[in-house]
């Protein structure tokens, strides 16, 4: 009876291995398609990514975008050549792939199939990250310089910011060093246009034409400080006065000169400052100095008004007030001398900001020319300047955030921004996002 059970299931065993047989060909054919169908999305995936990264390049064409997004596609296992119209570009910050191909089967062709069409699909898209750019420079001619520096120069740039990412620089146009420039960065030094490297250059990424105009992070944010806000004007002589402001009257020339918060328009100092004997130019200031008054909003309005210093042992100082300049043909001119500016830290009036030390409003010149020190506690902001630090500078500090259109660094210097944040800036990145069903 054993024997004829044995021989039973022979032939049980045959029939079943028929379907066995099928099911693991099925098996082999679905775990072979599965796998094609993520290359193909791994492909789809990149050529997006791809596509986007040239689509950030402010001059790309479509066809560029396009070449970019196919070449990527072949490299990462899509069978080329890549259909040009798997690509759509949507202006100004979108691509979409649709990779469709054919796989050949193993053993599905016993059934009739001989293949099957597998399709994938990706979008990116251009979008803002934290950029926690301690130095950002403005300037949107593509093929200038927004950073220059020409010299034996030392750049550092460092800290980090509350992302925990490092402090970054980023121009709007080019970065070009020339001489021999040390370039430490603890962040990404970024550019929208070439970056010409010299000397020893260290930094946590580097980024040649990443991406369209980074705009001013403070354009619309904050608001000029209103004249109706100030309590002082300040005058030579408060003589038949009919301001709507309180006429403060310059204190005398000395060799250091301690001035307040309010208005200063038209005047030239320390040169304006009166004199004992009432005649002549002020020529003795040595020491100007900005302090806060605790009954005045903390800024100092310069309103078509010079501050010119000496070539030799000056200092220019402010204690707790933002520096605003503004009117036609201003100047601020340290020469040779000293800059020792701290911001209030504190909002010092209603659509201001806390911690801008400097806001140069009027697009003049800044350039410091000689070999004092130059330190900033705040925010330097010059959004339309041309900022310079010429000559042999003892050395420039800036504990804060420098947002200029131009920055120039010439000769035997020292310049160090210590990050600390004072307003938020963004550098353009790609992702990929969820498709949506007009895709298709």
């Amino acid at each position: 009876m054993r024997h004829a059970a044995r021989a039973q299931a022979l032939p049980l065993l045959a029939l079943l291995l028929v379907p066995l047989l099928g099911f693991a060909a099925l098996g082999t054919d679905a775990a072979y398609l599965y796998a094609q169908r993520r290359l193909t999305q791994n492909a789809a995936d990149a050529a997006a990514l791809a596509g986007a990264r040239e689509l950030l390049a402010r001059a790309a064409t479509d066809s560029q975008v396009v070449l970019a997004a196919t070449t990527y596609a072949a490299a990462n296992g899509f069978p080329p050549p890549v259909p040009s119209d798997s690509i759509s570009i949507i202006r100004p910050d979108t691509v979409r792939v649709r990779l469709e191909r054919s796989v050949s089967l193993f053993f599905l062709p016993v059934l009739g199939t001989d293949s099957l069409r597998i399709a994938a699909r990706a979008t990116a898209r251009i979008t803002q990250a934290p950029g926690e750019y301690a130095l950002l420079a403005l300037e949107d001619l593509i093929t200038d310089p927004g950073i220059y520096a020409n010299g034996t120069t030392d750049i550092y740039v460092l800290g980090r910011g509350p992302s925990g990412h490092g402090a970054s620089v980023r121009s709007n146009a080019a970065i070009d060093t020339r001489g021999t420039v040390t370039f430490i960065v603890d962040g990404c030094i970024d550019a929208a246009g070439m970056i010409n490297q010299n000397g020893t250059w260290q930094y946590d990424c580097l980024n040649a034409e990443l991406g369209d105009y980074v705009p001013d992070p403070l354009a619309g944010r904050v608001s000029a400080p209103p004249l109706s806000a100030l309590r002082y004007d300040w005058r030579p002589d408060c003589t038949g006065y009919t301001g709507s402001l309180e006429c403060r009257q310059l204190p005398p020339c000395a060799e250091t000169v301690t001035l307040g918060p309010g208005l200063y328009r038209g005047l030239q100092l320390p040169r304006d400052l009166p004199r004992a004997s009432g005649r002549g130019p002020c020529t003795q200031a040595r020491i100007v100095k900005f302090t806060a008054d605790p009954g005045s909003v903390p800024v100092v309005y310069l309103d078509n008004t010079t501050i010119q210093l000496g070539n030799t042992n000056t200092r220019l100082e402010t204690q707790g007030v933002l520096l605003y300049v503004t009117g036609t043909g201003n100047l601020i001119d340290p020469k040779n001398g000293e800059l020792h500016l701290e911001a209030p830290q504190s909002i010092p009036y209603p659509g201001g900001l806390a911690g801008m030390a400097v806001w140069i409003a009027n697009c003049s010149l800044f350039d410091s020319q000689g070999n004092g020190e130059f330190y900033v506690r705040g925010l330097f902001y010059a959004p339309c300047s041309q900022v310079t630090m010429h000559g042999n500078p003892y050395g420039t500090a800036i504990e804060g955030q420098v947002i200029v259109r131009d920055l120039t660094i010439k000769g035997t210097s020292d310049f160090r921004v210590q990050y600390r944040k004072y307003v938020d800036t963004y550098r353009n990145t790609v992702v990929l996002v969820p498709n949506q069903p007009d895709s298709e």
